[in-house]
């Protein structure tokens, strides 16, 4: 197949002021990636992973590693701009009252091992991750949640310390079974290592350079699964994954560099083009006597040339945003552009005058 190069697009500059990098799922203008429809049930996958912390959902720091194992766990709930919180392994859910949220599970999920999916497995994966010490990257998620408790295997509520109608937003982590991590299991690497979730790949074979993931026959959704197989190869760095995708080991890679033809190039490969999440910001002391006045932030920002920033330094590999949000987002509101004159108008609206070539307080 030819190689597909995931391009995460820096988004870009300053909300009074934000640069950014953004990762929000939208796709760009560029050629669509062909889908392949022969054999497709046959086909089979070969993604990578490098810097390995740990194989665990709830332990690993490593944002490339989670990704990845969204294909063996799941969550309650997932969130989108465009459709909102949308139930997964939750199948319905209720805003009691400030405080408490009651949660229905669906009926047909099974853990890869065949054991029923249940109420018990959420209530011990949120407190997992309500242990501080634990220093999840999930820990904000579930900060204000109070207690769990279960009303019976598929239903239970959620006690709050603070009212939030959002709460589900925030459900969004992988949901891991107790049977299989409970007690010190929880920390056994060789057992996450050997994943056990809902999703739909399970685990079939590992070593210490390949992970093999095949299609889960039992997954509630199995009517949406396309590819039998998918190999996850080890490397020890990121630029080793780099050195597999050019000699095609690997199938797929992603990458947020703003040079990537220069590393890659681009011959032979497809490029698919994604927002990210993630900024270069320039945040002003507002608490300056001068910084603290909305129009010389705007005239800053005015006075901005991210147009030719993101041009020359990003090499148009980036989106610029005068607030952290992505362009797919129903409420995204067009930049501020640049040009000077309106700046100087701004500034001089608000008292400001221009004297010995710059502009001064009146």
């Amino acid at each position: 197949m030819k190689k597909l190069l995931v391009i995460l697009i820096l988004l870009g500059i300053v909300v009074g002021f934000i640069i950014g990098k953004d990762q929000i799922s939208s796709r760009s203008h560029e050629e669509e990636i062909p889908i392949v429809e022969e054999n497709i049930e046959t086909f089979e996958l070969n993604l990578s992973i490098s810097d390995i912390d740990t194989m665990h959902p709830l332990r690993t720091k490593n944002r490339h590693i989670a990704e990845i194992l969204q294909l063996i766990y799941e969550p309650l709930f997932v969130y989108s701009f465009e459709q909102g919180t949308e139930g997964v392994l939750a199948k319905e859910w209720e805003n009691k009252n400030d405080f408490q949220w009651i949660i229905k599970l669906r009926e047909d999920v099974l853990w890869h091992g065949g054991n029923r999916f249940t109420s018990e497995d959420v209530k011990y994966t949120i407190e997992m991750l309500k242990n501080p010490e634990l220093n999840s990257a999930y820990y904000a998620n579930v900060k204000n949640i109070k207690t769990v408790e279960m009303i019976d295997k598929k239903t239970f509520t959620i006690e709050l310390e603070s009212g939030d109608p959002f709460l589900p937003s925030k459900l969004t982590f992988p949901i891991i079974p107790e049977y299989y991590f409970k007690g010190d299991d929880f920390w056994n690497e060789e057992k996450a290592k050997r994943p056990v979730g809902t999703g739909p790949y399970q685990y079939e074979s590992v070593s210490s350079e390949l992970l093999v993931l095949k299609a889960n026959e039992n997954w509630w959704k199995q009517e949406n699964i396309k590819l039998k197989k998918i190999n996850i190869l080890n490397y020890a760095t990121y630029g080793e994954m780099v050195k597999g995708f050019k000699s095609s080991e690997v199938d797929m890679i992603l990458t947020n560099m703003h040079n990537w033809k220069e590393k890659f190039g681009f011959i032979g490969i497809n490029s698919y083009q994604f927002e990210s999440n993630e900024y270069e910001v320039i945040i002003p002391n507002c608490s300056s006597t001068i910084l603290k006045e909305a129009s010389v932030r705007k005239a800053i920002l005015q006075a901005m040339n991210r147009e030719d920033i993101v041009s020359n330094i990003y090499e148009d590999n980036a989106s610029i945003r005068d607030i952290p949000i992505g362009s797919s987002v129903p409420y995204y509101i067009e930049k501020t552009e640049y040009n000077l004159e309106e700046a100087r108008q701004t500034l001089i609206k608000a008292g400001w005058e221009f004297t010995r070539k710059r502009m001064e307080q009146g």
